[in-house]
């Protein structure tokens, strides 16, 4: 088990879909970009999808909507595939894990027991981030839109009002799944010194919840080229990056304790190994069954023993999954210095 037993009620709306993750999350997305046309239709200056001459999509500012309202689809995609995932993890993970399912159970309700009540505490402190953002955007003028009206004001509160509470709660569920995957590590999983490679799902998983809010991030990057939105793009991309490197360790600090430990007391028993073997060797007594240069030869080996399961490469990869926002920024300035030739 990998989660709370009773989930939100919007997990489960979006998990009742029989459909993969990605699709329903663009399928959520189409509902939410029909939702604001609807609206400016009914309370705004649109005509069908046009405002004042053009698909509203082409005026200054206003495409900057469908990238906002694709972070909250995306924030619920990466939600419900990650506990997939999480799944699929504690499954590859049965082996170590074997005659202790009641140990997962207690810490599985120990990380999960309260996480309603501070998932709503993340949702509100995102929101209350949010709408500082906002008021910054505003009291400064730098919201500049085409026919901008009070509509749009209220379209605007009411969007950040949401997309901060889905960034509060999809980060709090990261680092909590993360949390739920070290604990598993220190206190349950079966680790042998000599061979961990069965570790490798709790390095994915960490792996993957860090790529998750990598490529949220970078989603959000293409709204540095709106003016208004820059400061606001600033620290939400600043608070993924840092989220996805927490996302990233958290899963590996419990099996690495754990590895340390093992570390630790198979050195303590080599040491006294070497310590018999010498006595013996010196004619002081003891057993003299012990290799000795063997011993010495074995102690330097488990010494090298890396107690982080995470290979060079890995780390090599995370670099260039948080480099990713910078790359679309790159490419979003390119494509819009390209349009600005082609269509001005």
């Amino acid at each position: 088990m990998d989660g709370p037993t009773r989930s939100p009620i919007s997990h489960r709306l979006f998990d009742a879909v029989p459909l993969p993750p990605a699709a329903t999350g663009f399928l959520f997305w189409v509902v939410l970009v029909g939702v604001y046309v609807a609206y400016q239709n009914l309370f705004g200056s649109f005509n069908g999808i046009y405002l004042i001459d053009r698909p509203f999509w082409l005026q200054s500012g206003r495409w900057a909507e469908l990238v906002a309202l694709l972070l909250i689809a995306y924030a619920y995609t990466a939600s419900a595939y990650g506990r997939r995932a999480g799944m699929r993890d504690m499954e590859e993970l049965a082996p170590l894990t074997a005659g202790r399912e009641d140990r997962i159970q207690e810490i599985n309700d120990r990380t999960f027991g309260s996480m309603h009540g501070k998932r709503v505490a993340f949702g509100v402190l995102g929101e209350l981030v949010g709408l500082a953002l906002l008021g910054s955007a505003l009291h400064g003028g730098l919201v500049d839109c085409p026919a901008w009206g009070p509509a749009d004001d209220r379209w605007e509160i009411g969007r950040t009002l949401f997309l901060y509470w889905v960034l509060g709660t999809s980060v709090y569920e990261a680092v909590l799944s993360s949390q739920f995957k070290s604990l598993i590590g220190r206190e349950v999983l079966s680790v042998e010194l000599m061979t961990l490679e069965g570790l490798c799902p709790i390095a994915r998983s960490g792996l993957r919840n860090g790529l998750l809010l990598a490529i949220g991030a970078s989603i959000a990057m293409p709204l540095f080229a709106d003016p208004s939105s820059r400061y606001t793009l600033l620290v939400t991309v600043g608070i993924l990056l840092v989220a996805a490197t927490m996302a990233l360790m958290l899963p590996l600090r419990g099996v690495r304790i754990r590895v340390a430990e093992l570390k630790s007391e198979e050195l303590a028993r080599v040491d006294e190994a070497i310590g018999r073997a010498r006595a013996a060797a010196m004619g002081q007594g003891g057993d003299g069954n012990y290799d000795l240069q063997g011993l010495i030869a074995y102690r330097d080996h488990v010494r090298t023993i890396r107690e982080w399961p995470i290979r060079a490469p890995t780390v090599l990869r995370f670099g260039v999954y948080l480099a990713i926002p910078v790359w679309t920024w790159l490419g979003t300035n390119m494509i819009d210095r390209l349009l600005g030739v082609i269509l001005y």
